[in-house]
């Protein structure tokens, strides 16, 4: 199998990437990108430009970049990391650890056991359903635990919890 079946790169353009049923490894650089990773266990990074990033089915790992960034994990155990733009994070299903940046984000665990850290932002937390991990960051941070036993500790700001 080609190398280009594994890893696609894109430019500094407005780029759309699709991975296969394997794990692949997707650079959006810079532009407004949609990347999708599809089945297997993808690493997917977005660079600069606000990007859409879907890990989709398998357990992935996804970096944001420096734009405002919108990115969900689909199905699987996802680690789920933004950038320093103002990010939407979902985690979907399965047990997902989702890290916050530096903008004011919304990070929400959805489905699944989660683990969910707020960044310098300030930032609105949901822990979904699950029994959830929640912990906000330097911001002034809105969390809430949603269904389950959740843990839930504030950061350095004046921060709302429920």
């Amino acid at each position: 199998m080609s190398w280009r079946k594994w890893w696609q790169f894109g430019d500094n353009g407005d780029n759309t990437l699709t991975g296969s049923a394997r794990g692949d490894w997707l650079f959006g650089r810079g532009g407004n990108d949609t990347i999708h990773g599809n089945g297997g266990n993808d690493r997917i990074w977005g660079g600069h430009g606000n990007d859409t990033l879907s890990g989709d089915d398998g357990n992935d790992r996804v970096y944001g970049g420096c734009g405002d960034d919108t990115i969900d994990g689909g199905a699987g155990n996802d680690y789920l990391k933004g950038g320093s733009g103002v990010d939407t994070i979902r985690g979907g299903a399965g047990n997902d650890r989702i890290k916050g940046g530096c903008g004011d984000d919304r990070l929400s665990g959805d489905d699944g056991n989660d683990r969910v850290y707020g960044g310098s932002g300030d930032d609105h937390i949901d822990g979904g359903a699950g029994n959830d991990h929640l912990k906000g960051g330097s911001g002034h941070d809105v969390i809430h635990g949603g269904a389950g036993n959740d843990r839930i500790k504030g950061g350095c700001g004046d921060d709302r919890l429920s």
